[in-house]
């Protein structure tokens, strides 16, 4: 059980990464397409953030109750709905937009977190952040060339551009996940 809950938080974290990446790049191509509007890109781009959180959160959830935990989850998202409310009591007079996403921010953490907590006391993880460091970084430099295309070709459709970016970024994140199972071959010789 322990080895699945680990392969999971990892693959959690690796594929929530890259869809943040995929929001961050195309968030404005995104809101053209759908809503017409590119202002929208900028609230996709600042929800982008929440991407990993969200998609940890489930997982973790999901994990808890699967090891028969389900009071504590329901401590935990009652623990959140409370300082969810707090927050908008407080911040959303005062900030309006911004104290939405603040609230969003915290709420979006703290369940993850809180979550974590439980399953690393109850499973005895190893979770070792080098382990996903390579495909993190990967990631990141897929993005980084993504962008650097995306800008040389600021004349074609939106379509094609996020089409052709989404299989160039799938491309590079395979080769350099190649790599990575290649190295981890040499280091277990």
């Amino acid at each position: 059980m322990r080895k699945i809950i680990e392969k999971s938080i990892k693959l959690t974290i690796v594929f929530s990464v890259f869809m943040l990446g995929f929001f961050l790049c195309f968030s404005n191509e995104i809101s053209i397409l759908l809503y017409k509007n590119i202002e929208v890109g900028k609230i996709i781009k600042t929800l982008s953030y929440f991407v990993p959180f969200m998609y940890m959160e489930s997982v973790l959830v999901s994990q808890l109750v699967a090891l028969n935990r389900e009071k504590y989850v329901f401590r935990v998202i009652l623990s959140d709905s409370l300082v969810r409310l707090i927050l908008i009591y407080l911040l959303v007079p005062r900030l309006g937009f911004n104290g939405i996403i603040l609230v969003m921010y915290v709420s979006n953490i703290l369940t993850p977190m809180l979550c974590l907590i439980v399953i690393f006391k109850v499973v005895k993880l190893n979770l070792y952040l080098t382990d996903m460091i390579i495909p993190i970084i990967s990631i990141f430099l897929s993005m980084k060339i993504v962008l650097l295309y995306k800008y040389s070709f600021n004349y074609i459709s939106n379509y094609f551009l996020i089409l052709s970016g989404v299989i160039l970024l799938l491309v590079l994140y395979i080769f350099i996940l190649t790599i990575n199972i290649l190295c981890k071959r040499i280091y277990k010789k």
